[in-house]
């Protein structure tokens, strides 16, 4: 057991590690509480209206909660209100409490399904898998008894499992992996722990049983907050009740008390954070490259979430998107729902297959780890002294220092392929995407916009009246939405001036249309710029090379120089790989044109009068961003003279560029989170949000006395 905790002491005295942690437990109680205040209504509202409920007597409290949601329709009514926050409050309790009764509705509609897929001719089969799924899932509710009705809140119990918490519990999680596995590896302890007997296949194993303490030790802190925050706010209500009186798991086949389901989640909760866990360790223990292994992680989790999202429900694949970790974190639908999935033509219980694939995982995962922990101590011994010295006289007697460094970071760092492989995606996605056309609304304003296109004059009401013929003879209520935007912007147009210019376009470059676009091509730029300058920056000090090269001249001042340029320059070319292609796609598909038409001519540029015109205003955009991808590679660059680690650098700055964009892409009201990026975002820095340069070059300036106090900690 020592040898564990001292694994687990590892990880416990990592300070990158703890602050990482601390960030995002913040985070999470910050989406806690954004969710908890997103509603029509708010918690304390909430629970005050519930307290009235059940002060009543067992039995009236339906009637009761019915009169308070009459009583609140019937003034609306005479209010000539459509919806207030009481009527939306009542609503919603309304429908909690009488959650037996959408379970009921339900296995009858199953039963209406099941007599539909036996009973049509064209249906009938009885060896397909609809037949059988139907047959089956009926059988299975059928036979389950009845809820008891205990009248209870349920937003409490349906805010524990929250999507992010499992994002961020993962990211927490992949990080203590690291410090476990990869952290040995940049210090080459590795080949020291070989040398004993207990630093080989059982040192391996001292190391997992030290991943599921932390796994343990996640899951009680995030899921933990998660429902200590729900008791606090909403109240769990008795936790010997149904599940199934639960609003959300109405539809439950099981008969679990809400206290029983809150233990099994949390235990499941572990168990694939485990699983997951173990998956990354097999990536640490097998690849070679410190690259290759975030850019397996990256790979891992992308896989997962397309498979999840890009997959439909009723697809064939379908599958693929139920049987993956990412899905598995939301228990509840395999553990309380009675789905089933296309095994071989045979319909088999969702639950059965998840159970069966965290085995498989986890018997792979071990098997991966321990062939991977093998082989890395095989290539130790074999490893000679010749082979050794050919690497390090590889590039001798160049002395191009630039071109030398340069050398370092595409072949020797191996980012070489990574450059490539996002020059060939970038063109693939402009390539594939065609040209996607637009909406039969998007048509109509698009016809509408080009008639009136330009100056408005004292012939444009007169066009916009056969405008308004033309919409009415179409029968079209989309051709009416559209002329009703066409109206509204020649008021504007009355009003502030400029020119009638179909707009759409404009709008998605300058992030009014499509607003996570911003988020989704930083979170593309900036994942590349920081994996290539943190490898770049971090290679010299894992090596042991920096006091070398600190004891000569060109060492001490050209090496940083060149390194920085290096980035620099390829930070700026990423930027035009990401940003070129988009603006290609959307000026092709909505035919994007007038940018000499002034700034005003667009409501959300309204602030840049007529003296900027439109194409000036994209130019600024873009050379914005471009300029401020060296000023992240500075950024980048202090964190990795501090940290002298790849793998810390890369999740250290990663907690700032690339999970911010991630959590923003989420949830678009958490923006606010996105603040110290809107340098690079572009559109929310020009849209107004100028703070945000002090804070963008705040955390430069920062970066820049750490690599000074970096720097001399090391020379000294």
């Amino acid at each position: 057991m020592k040898a564990i905790f001292s694994e687990i002491g590892k990880v416990c005295r990592s300070k990158l590690f703890l602050s990482m942690l601390v960030c995002l437990f913040a985070v999470n109680l910050y989406c806690l509480l954004d969710t908890a205040n997103s509603g029509a209504y708010s918690p304390a509202e909430y629970r005050r209206a519930w307290d009235e409920i059940m002060a009543q007597p067992v039995g009236e409290r339906l009637p009761f909660g019915e009169e308070k949601l009459a009583a609140v329709k019937e003034e609306l009514k005479e209010a000539g209100l459509y919806a207030t926050r009481e009527s939306e409050l009542y609503k919603d309790v309304v429908a909690e409490l009488t959650a037996e009764n959408s379970h009921e509705k339900f296995v009858e509609e199953l039963g209406r399904k099941k007599d539909l897929i036996t009973g049509s001719v064209l249906f009938r089969d009885a060896e397909a898998f609809s037949t059988k799924s139907a047959e089956k899932a009926y059988g299975e509710y059928a036979e389950a008894k009845p809820p008891v009705i205990a009248e209870a809140p349920s937003k409490g119990v349906e805010l524990i499992n929250l999507t992010v918490t499992d994002l961020l519990a993962a990211c927490a999680g992949i990080f203590a992996c690291v410090v476990l596995f990869v952290r040995e590896r940049e210090q080459d302890m590795v080949r020291l722990q070989w040398t004993l007997k207990q630093g080989r296949l059982r040192h391996l194993w001292y190391k997992l049983a030290a991943l599921f303490f932390c796994s343990a030790g996640l899951a009680l802190l995030f899921y933990g907050s998660n429902y200590l925050f729900a008791s606090v706010t909403y109240g769990l209500g008795p936790l010997a009740r149904d599940i199934r009186m639960v609003e959300a798991y109405a539809h439950s086949v099981k008969e679990y008390s809400v206290g029983a389901w809150l233990g099994l989640n949390f235990g499941l909760k572990i168990l694939v954070l485990f699983v997951m866990l173990l998956l990354c360790s097999v990536c640490c223990t097998l690849l070679k490259g410190m690259v290759s292994v975030v850019l397996s992680f990256a790979g891992l989790l992308l896989v997962e979430f397309l498979l999840y999202s890009g997959i439909a429900a009723t697809s064939v694949y379908s599958p693929l998107r139920y049987v993956n970790l990412i899905a598995l974190f939301q228990n509840q639908e395999w553990l309380l729902q009675y789905k089933h999935i296309n095994v071989l033509g045979q319909p088999v219980n969702y639950g059965v297959c998840a159970v069966v694939l965290l085995a498989v995982l986890f018997v792979c995962a071990v098997l991966g780890c321990c062939i991977g922990y093998l082989r890395y101590g095989k290539r130790l011994e074999h490893r000679s002294g010749g082979r050794l010295f050919r690497e390090r006289k590889r590039r001798s007697g160049g002395t191009n220092l630039l071109c030398l460094e340069l050398w370092k970071a595409l072949i020797m760092q191996r980012l070489l392929p990574m450059v490539l492989g996002l020059l060939l995606l970038q063109i693939l996605i402009y390539v594939r995407a065609g040209n996607p056309g637009i909406s039969f609304e998007e048509y109509y304003y698009k016809a509408y916009m080009n008639r009136l296109e330009g100056p408005v004059t004292e012939r444009t009401p007169e066009v916009l009246n056969e405008i308004y013929t033309d919409a009415l003879e179409a029968k079209s209520s989309l051709a009416l939405d559209a002329y009703e935007r066409v109206a509204e912007r020649y008021e504007y147009l009355k009003e502030h001036g400029g020119n009638f210019v179909y707009d759409t376009g404009f709008g998605v470059l300058s992030g009014e249309v499509q607003k996570d676009k911003d988020a989704l091509l930083a979170l593309k730029l900036l994942l590349v710029v920081l994996l290539f300058s943190a490898s770049v920056f971090s290679y010299d000090p894992q090596r042991r090379m920096a006091g070398l090269l600190h004891s000569t001249v060109k060492g001490e001042r050209q090496v940083p120089a060149r390194k920085y340029l290096i980035c620099a320059v390829f930070s700026v070319l990423v930027g035009v790989a990401v940003y070129l292609p988009d603006f290609l796609q959307v000026t092709k598909q909505y035919e994007v044109h007038g940018y000499s038409y002034p700034a005003v001519s667009l409501p959300w540029l309204m602030q840049y009068g007529e003296g900027v015109s439109i194409g000036t205003y994209l130019v600024l955009l873009y050379a914005v961003r471009l300029l401020l991808c060296p000023v992240t590679v500075v950024f980048i660059m202090a964190v990795a003279e501090r940290l002298k680690s790849f793998v810390y650098t890369f999740f250290a700055c990663g907690a700032v560029l690339v999970c911010i964009p991630l959590l923003t892409m989420l949830n678009p009201s958490w923006t606010v989170l996105a603040y110290p990026l809107y340098g690079i975002y572009g559109n929310p820095l020009l849209l107004g949000a100028w703070l945000g340069i002090p804070v963008y070059f705040g955390l430069v300036t920062v970066g820049v006395v750490l690599t000074l106090r970096g720097r001399r900690r090391l020379w000294n």
